[in-house]
């Protein structure tokens, strides 16, 4: 039996709440999943930064799922799933817990899905849409109007924009799936920890010391492929990508020998085998590194982002901070472009000052446009491009950017209340920032999710707001091609939604709506 690292039972599910948050969901010209991403809030700096010294390493690894038995989620209109068994798919005919919806418009209805409590930091489930209209969630524990059969397993689950449950499958005995992407074709791809043996349909894949393991499903819901990874040191897995030829890029963070030192690694694999291609990792001196997102340019170069503390040293390039160089809770946000066919670094840059300025989330649009939405504190610098406000305060900014050049614009997301944590690209060249108001400590009813839009121009355009008694607001978000948009997050009290008022599980959990015409 392999022995068990010091990092074993912090990192069995590593979604990152509360700070950096890397992670999952949404497709885009890449098909590039978003990540779970909560963030510090508004702290004053000198918390923050006493906050990250002593939590940073724990807080990041430490969400791991509950167990208690799935709570029973209540609905505005009701209808059972049909379902197979135990690690089978169902599809067609069922109505989520939001229910089923006439579509006289053929732009689909507003409804809110919901399930189980997930893990104690209270992140939503990532979503990712498909080129049908539809889109598919996973998720840590299966509500029993999902798959009876299988309640409180992890599960696959894809909805229509009606709110039909047109697919599911449970993958029971498994880990939760932690990244999830999406090919041209329609196949999904899971990523998450292997830390004891799993079987994902006909095909079981043996516990490893260190690392994870990467699935391919089929869009009918049936397996395809399971390959278990093995890495030199435990990791907090956090962006996951699919190229224009299928093949999957996995971002992640490895640890030394002794949890110390954490280094951003870039792997690639085959989509039609899952075999490694290659893999590349960036050296980093003191304690964490990260990745954080990932997606492509116009010439099919990766594009990986991040923060790092200290000194990380990207192929030639050697990135120092812009201060702060022997305070390890002092970080600056990163970004590489990375060969396709190598995975050999091209170019890098960093941005940032002597406080605490990261990547949360990276698109790239039909037309070649980048878009990066960083969390940044003043005065903040990005290319040729900077913006001061309140030095006490951080705050989320949306950059329109040239590959590493120049900014067309920059939009602030609406000052401190507003902290943005992933973003997705809708129509017309609009995009959307799902994000999060108040922070722990504040009245339930003054913290919860906040969606925006935004126009190509970087003009900032209609908000909402949902009061979901959750400092994490909302952490995923996605619109389908009927032009929806899907957003999740966790909920601890009533949540108001297109005129019905709904009401969490008793010990909390997540939720998934769809919002129509925004």
């Amino acid at each position: 039996m392999p022995h068990s690292s010091p990092l074993r039972s912090l990192r069995k599910n590593s979604e990152n709440a509360l700070v950096l948050g890397l992670g999952r969901g949404d497709r885009d010209l890449g098909r590039v999943s978003e990540c779970a991403k909560g963030g510090l809030g508004q702290m004053p700096m000198a918390q923050v930064r006493r906050f990250i010294a002593l939590a940073l390493p724990f807080v990041l690894l430490a969400c791991g799922t509950t167990v208690e038995p799935a709570a029973s989620a209540e609905s505005a209109s009701g209808g059972d799933a049909s379902a197979g068994g135990a690690g089978g798919a169902a599809s067609g005919g069922a109505t989520g817990s939001g229910g089923a919806q006439p579509d006289p418009d053929g732009a689909g209805e507003e409804f809110l899905l919901s399930f189980p409590r997930r893990n104690a930091f209270g992140l939503g489930q990532p979503l990712a849409a498909t080129k049908n209209g539809s889109v598919i969630t996973v998720g840590a524990r299966a509500p029993a109007e999902l798959l009876p059969e299988s309640i409180g397993e992890p599960f696959l689950a894809e909805y229509s924009a009606t709110g039909e449950v047109l697919h599911a499958l449970a993958l029971p005995g498994a880990a939760e799936p932690e990244l999830m992407a999406i090919d041209a074709e329609g196949s999904i791809f899971l990523v998450g920890q292997l830390y004891m043996d799993m079987t994902f349909g006909e095909l079981t894949l043996t516990v490893v010391e260190d690392g994870f393991y990467l699935v391919k499903v089929n869009p009918d819901f049936s397996i395809a492929l399971a390959a278990g990874v093995t890495l030199e040191g435990s990791s907090p897995l956090s962006a996951i990508a699919v190229d224009a030829d299928g093949d999957v890029v996995v971002g992640l963070g490895v640890y030394n020998d002794d949890a110390s030192v954490q280094k951003p690694q870039i792997m690639k694999f085959s989509g039609s085998t899952l075999e490694a291609i290659w893999s590349t990792t960036f050296e980093h001196d003191i304690s964490q590194g990260y990745t954080i997102a990932l997606t492509f340019n116009r010439d099919g170069e990766i594009l990986a982002g991040g923060a790092f503390t200290g000194t990380l040293t990207i192929g030639e390039t050697e990135l120092k901070k812009a201060g702060g160089q022997d305070d390890p809770a002092v970080y600056n946000g990163w970004l590489a472009w990375l060969d396709p066919e190598s995975g050999d670094p091209l170019r890098a840059l960093r941005f940032g000052g002597a406080s605490f300025d990261y990547v949360k989330d990276l698109k790239s649009t039909a037309s070649g446009r980048l878009l990066l939405l960083a969390s940044q504190t003043s005065t903040s610098t990005f290319l040729d491009h900077t913006d001061t406000f309140d030095e006490e305060r951080s705050e989320s900014i949306l950059y329109d950017f040239e590959d590493g050049e120049t900014v067309h614009w920059a939009s602030r997301l609406g000052g401190p209340d507003y902290y943005g944590n992933a973003l997705a690209l809708g129509g017309d060249g609009q995009s959307y920032v799902a994000g999060r108001f108040g922070w722990l400590g504040t009245e339930e009813d003054a913290k919860g999710g906040r969606l925006t839009r935004f126009a190509a121009d970087g003009a900032k355009g209609e908000s909402v707001e949902f009061a979901t008694g959750n400092p994490n607001g909302l952490t995923h978000v996605a619109v389908d091609t009927k032009g929806g948009v899907w957003v999740s997050g966790a909920w601890e009290t009533a949540l108001d939604f297109s005129g019905k008022s709904y009401a969490p599980p008793t010990d909390g959990g997540q939720f998934v709506l769809r919002k129509k015409g925004f």
